[in-house]
Parts: C-alpha cells; sequence; structure tokens
C-alpha cells in the first residue's frame, strides 16, 4: 500500500471533518471552475463565451436563514436589473465563475435542497458553512472578492489548506510518477498564487468517504457489508514497520496482523477508517512490490508515523492502542484438572485447549470446544479428537496440558494453528491435520498469553 497517498488522503479526511460527505461535491467544483472567467470579468471587452457564467447564492439579511440561487452570464454583483429584482436587502454569499453556469446551478440546488418560500430556501448551520468555505475558496483562487461579503480570515485559512490538500491528493494520484515526483518537493509550500488547476480537474470522481473511526473499544464497531471497509493500519511495536488492512470489521484485520506478526506482539493499533468503495481504496493506495516487505508489512520512517498518528490523533481519547492477544481475543488461562467442572460456554467463547493422548510424548492437538467435559460415545471427547485407539483402548483418553478460555475462541485457535502450522504432523491416514510437535518452551508460552 502507498503510505504516501494514505497520509494525504487521512490528513484531507481530518480536516474536511463534518464536511467528508460533500468531498465529491467539492471536487466537482473545482473542476467546474472558470479562472478565466474570473480574470476577465472586469476588462472593458468582457464578453461571456458558450455556457460559461456566474453562479450566485444570495442571503436574506431580515431572515438571515433564507437563500436565493441563480445563474448570470455576466457579473450579478454589477448586473443592476438583478440588484433591482433582489433588493437592497440581500448580500451576495457566493458568487461562483463557472465553465457550464446551468449544470452547476442544478447540481447546486441538489446539494443545497429544501426550498421554502417560492424560490427561497432554508439552509441548515452546516450548509451555510459550506457555503461561506466554498466562497473563501473561490476569493483565494481568483484573489479577488468577486463582489462577495466579507469571509472570516480563519475560513480563508481553510480554503488555503483545502487547496493545498487537494492539490497534494491529485499529485499522488496522478498517472504520471514523474509529475507527483516533481510536485513533492512544493508540497509544503505556502500557497502564494492561484492554485493548480490543471492537477485538480485531472483527479478522479470521488465516490467513497473517509470517516475516521479509531475507538478503544474497536470490536464495538459494525460489521459492514458490500462495498463498505474499514482501513486499518497497524505498526510493530518499534512503530518501524506496518501495514494497511482492508477489510469488512477491524477485529478481523488484527486478528490477521497478530498471525503475522506474533513475534512482534504488542502491535500498535494506529488508525482505523470507514471508507465506502474497498477497491478504488485499493486501487488508489496501490504500491509497487519494491515498497513491501513480507506479507504487504513496509517500513514506516519517524516522520511518515508522525503524519499517520497525527491525522488520528484527536481520538485516541488518552488510551495507548498497543494490541495483545490476551485482551484482543479476551483470554484467561484455567487449571487443567478441573476441566470437568469447567461449565458450557455459548456463542462466540469457547475453549482452546492443547491435549494429548494417552500415547504420551510430544505430540499435541489443538482443540477448541465449548464443554472439555468428556460425555462419551461417539460423540465423545475423544471422537471429536479424532483418535481412535484413545477411544477404543485408553482408561485416560486424554491429557490436557492447556485450557485457555476466550471470548472469541474460533479466531484465536486460528491464530494458533498458524503460529504453530511448522510444527504441524499427521502420523496416520485417520488424524486430521491439527497435530502438531510442540517443545516445553511452545507450550509455555501458550500458557503465557492468557496469564
Amino acid at each position: 500500500m502507498n503510505l504516501n497517498a494514505l497520509i494525504k488522503l487521512a490528513a484531507f479526511a481530518k480536516t474536511v471533518g463534518p464536511y467528508v460527505p460533500r468531498v465529491r461535491f467539492l471536487v466537482q467544483l473545482l473542476k467546474q471552475y472558470n479562472h478565466a472567467l474570473a480574470k476577465s470579468y472586469s476588462s472593458s471587452g468582457f464578453k461571456p463565451v458558450g455556457k460559461a457564467g456566474f453562479v450566485y447564492i444570495v442571503r436574506d439579511r431580515e431572515n438571515g436563514g433564507l437563500f436565493k440561487m441563480g445563474y448570470r452570464a455576466k457579473p450579478p454583483w454589477l448586473d443592476a436589473q438583478l440588484k433591482r429584482e433582489l433588493g437592497s436587502r440581500v448580500e451576495f454569499k457566493l458568487n461562483f465563475p463557472a465553465k457550464d453556469a446551468g449544470t452547476l446551478e442544478k447540481q447546486l440546488r441538489t446539494v443545497f435542497g429544501n426550498p421554502k418560500r417560492g424560490e427561497w430556501f432554508a439552509l441548515d448551520e452546516i450548509d451555510r458553512r459550506t457555503v461561506q468555505i466554498i466562497a473563501a475558496i473561490v476569493m483565494v483562487a481568483a484573489r479577488d472578492t468577486l463582489g462577495m461579503a466579507p469571509i472570516d480570515e480563519k475560513d480563508v485559512e481553510l480554503a488555503k489548506d483545502l487547496l493545498k490538500r487537494l492539490g497534494q491528493l491529485a499529485a499522488a494520484m496522478a498517472a504520471k510518477v514523474a509529475q507527483t515526483a516533481a510536485q513533492a518537493d512544493s508540497d509544503e509550500a505556502p500557497i502564494e498564487t492561484a492554485p493548480d488547476f490543471e492537477h485538480i480537474s485531472a483527479l478522479p470522481d470521488f465516490d467513497w468517504n473517509w470517516e475516521n473511526v479509531l475507538t478503544k473499544n474497536y470490536r464495538a464497531l459494525p460489521k459492514l457489508k458490500g462495498k463498505d471497509a474499514y482501513l486499518t493500519v497497524i505498526c510493530d511495536n518499534n512503530a518501524r514497520e506496518g501495514k494497511v488492512f482492508i477489510d469488512d470489521h477491524p477485529a478481523k484485520s488484527i486478528d490477521a496482523a497478530l498471525t503475522e506478526q506474533w513475534q512482534r506482539i504488542p502491535l500498535e493499533l494506529t488508525l482505523i477508517m470507514k471508507v465506502d468503495n474497498r477497491k478504488k481504496v485499493r486501487r488508489a493506495l496501490q504500491s509497487s512490490a519494491d515498497e513491501q516487505g513480507e506479507n504487504g508489512w513496509g517500513s514506516f520512517s519517524d516522520e511518515a508515523m508522525g503524519e499517520v498518528k497525527q491525522a488520528a490523533g484527536s481520538f485516541f481519547y488518552g488510551f495507548k492502542p498497543f494490541l495483545h492477544p490476551k485482551t484482543h481475543w479476551g483470554l484467561k488461562t484455567l487449571a487443567s484438572r478441573s476441566y470437568r467442572r469447567l461449565p458450557k460456554l455459548s456463542g462466540k467463547q469457547g475453549y482452546v485447549c492443547v491435549v494429548q493422548g494417552s500415547r504420551r510424548g510430544n505430540r499435541y492437538k489443538i482443540w477448541r470446544t465449548q464443554l472439555p467435559k468428556d460425555t462419551g460415545g461417539l460423540t465423545g471427547m475423544a471422537a471429536q479428537l479424532n483418535n481412535p485407539h484413545d477411544a477404543l483402548h485408553a482408561r485416560n483418553r486424554v491429557w490436557f496440558n492447556c485450557i485457555i478460555q476466550a471470548d472469541h475462541a474460533e479466531s484465536f485457535e486460528t491464530f494458533l494453528k498458524e503460529r504453530y502450522s511448522r510444527s504441524r504432523k499427521r502420523h496416520y491416514f485417520y488424524e486430521t491435520g491439527d497435530w502438531y510437535t510442540l517443545t516445553s518452551s511452545q507450550l509455555q508460552d501458550i500458557r503465557n498469553l492468557g496469564r
């Protein structure tokens, strides 16, 4: 995965905040921006060309919650007839120079609908802020007020930041690597002139949203369906290597990370973002093979790691997001001798046991059950363990070497089997592949997971 692209996308999503659902509209808006029209309106020989024109939104000063929208070929704030129609009680909140004014007005009406009192309509607080930020973007791009009402300086700074990040994002996602590299040197430079709309107009259409959902109780997040997914960034305990996972729940990504990097436990949960088009996200973040290590784990620089953490920083809520098997799967190591008294569990809970047949040795089976007590018969413990010799001939059919109670037993069992896959042995044709040759130190490591 391309970490640089991820950093830019995550930082952009954080900056936009509650306006994330309008990212796609904002990109389309900037594609409509007509820089030549914004610069030429004041010249004596100004003549609108084709469908170009100005889309305007005015606010009723007497009833500040009501707005009206329209478009004109010539600058609306200089149109005497329009001023007479609107009267003196209105102010221009937005004058947008567009390549196709009629189309953009329809788009704006769709986004800011809710008609009220004829052509006048109401806007809620978020929509009003969105209009103001769009106006600030136009002012920054045109380096002209274009007849709009004064804009708060904070919104102007936000507009500069949004344009800067969109420019970075466009460069990161551009088809030509050379163009991306050439712009990298100027990524951090402040916007002093009109932004480079050549790159912005080349941005692909967004049809996914990004929302930071990092939380201490990540298991409480709902499982997603269809195109929706969680993008999860997990690093090793030194924050030197990391991997980007995309799955329908962060717990699955953490399962995979703990399995792949069990030598480096604990791991660090760095970022969780909800996205609504996993295929496009994968394509956007895809990098060349030489940028990835084993199983997709790649090196993270201190600077890159800091930027990812900064993008998620306000969502940490004071906790250290370290991932241990004990806390992730809810483990508790139990006394093996008392297995007959253990209650039957239900749901996702269960007992993950390391058991040994009556033929003593270093051969063990990793076995998951919700009731360790032997019920006898064809469905008894020995039959479940697939050990016919013990079932038919042995007085003491199995020996428990380790019993670990788990809140999420199935995924914990999978973790253990993957962790010790190289020790898997199958001596007889009737055995399953769940028998392992384990050393005393490996057995102790398993017991320690739930302590």
